[in-house]
C-alpha cells in the first residue's frame, strides 16, 4: 500500500472522529443553553411574584373592607395596580407560547379592571370596594397561574 493511501486513510478517521466529537459537543451546549434560558424564566416569574405580594398589600386597604379608610391615597393603589400590570404583560411572550388561555384571559380582564377602577371616584365608595375585591381575587388567580408556569420549567 502506498503512502499517500494509508494518510487518506488516517485523515479519514481523524475527520470522522472530529465529526463525532462536535456532535457530541453542541448537544451539551444545547442542553446548556436551554437550561440557562430556563433558570432565567423561573428568576423573571419569581420577581412577579414578588412584586405580586406589594401589590396585594396595596389592595388590601381597600379591598375586604367595609368601608375606604380616610387619607388612603388611591392614586398610589392605581400605580400599583399599573406597575404589576407592567410586569405581568412582560412575560406574555412566554405565555403565548405555553397556550394558556385562562391566563391571558385573567391579565386582559386584570387590564379592563384597572382602567374601570381609575375611572371612579371615591363617593361610589361600595361599588369602588367591589371592583378592588374583583382586583384582589383576580391578582390571586394570575399569581396561581404564574406558578403553575414556573413549576413546569422547574420539573423540566
Amino acid at each position: 500500500m502506498d503512502w499517500t493511501v494509508k494518510l487518506g486513510v488516517v485523515s479519514s478517521v481523524i475527520s470522522i472522529s472530529g465529526a463525532i466529537w462536535s456532535l457530541y459537543n453542541v448537544r451539551i451546549i444545547t442542553k446548556t443553553k436551554d437550561e440557562i434560558f430556563s433558570k432565567m424564566k423561573v428568576v423573571k416569574y419569581s420577581n412577579i411574584n414578588v412584586n405580586t405580594k406589594s401589590t396585594i398589600t396595596q389592595i388590601r386597604k381597600i379591598a375586604l373592607k367595609n368601608k375606604i379608610p380616610k387619607g388612603l391615597n388611591l392614586q398610589d393603589i392605581i400605580d400599583s395596580l399599573n406597575d404589576y400590570y407592567e410586569k405581568i404583560h412582560e412575560i406574555s411572550n412566554d405565555i403565548e407560547k405555553e397556550g394558556s388561555e385562562k391566563l391571558n384571559n385573567h391579565i386582559t380582564s386584570f387590564k379592563e379592571d384597572i382602567s374601570k377602577v381609575s375611572k371612579m371616584s371615591k363617593e361610589s365608595e361600595n361599588e369602588l370596594i367591589e371592583n378592588y375585591n374583583l382586583i384582589y381575587y383576580r391578582i390571586l388567580e394570575i399569581d396561581k397561574e404564574i406558578d403553575k408556569f414556573k413549576q413546569n420549567i422547574i420539573e423540566k
